[in-house]
């Protein structure tokens, strides 16, 4: 197969079969950012760290991001609104003082 050629095949049950590529990141990545990006690729292929943990049912590998989010974008909760089957949350940012 040449460098330009690209072979894919489809079988009857939808599945598409490529070549193996290399996606590089992006040129305007930080450093900082392409070191996230490699981390964060490398922890999702990790099994364990997908499995939704049995106290809360939050995966190992989200629970950090939600962890920061927390602190980033702290709030309280107002109100809970149940409206049919939808449930959603009032919520107030915290004062910064």
């Amino acid at each position: 197969m040449s460098a330009g050629e690209i072979i894919d095949v489809v079988d009857e049950d939808g599945t598409v079969h490529v070549p193996a590529q290399s996606v590089p990141p992006s040129k305007f990545l930080s450093p900082q950012g392409k070191a996230y990006l490699a981390e964060h690729l490398k922890k999702v292929r990790q099994p364990q760290l997908l499995q939704q943990d049995q106290d809360n049912g939050i995966p190992p590998l989200i629970a950090g991001y939600l962890d920061r989010q927390r602190i980033l974008f702290a709030s309280s909760l107002i109100k809970s609104i149940d409206c049919c089957p939808v449930c959603a949350a009032l919520l107030s940012p915290h004062d910064e003082n």
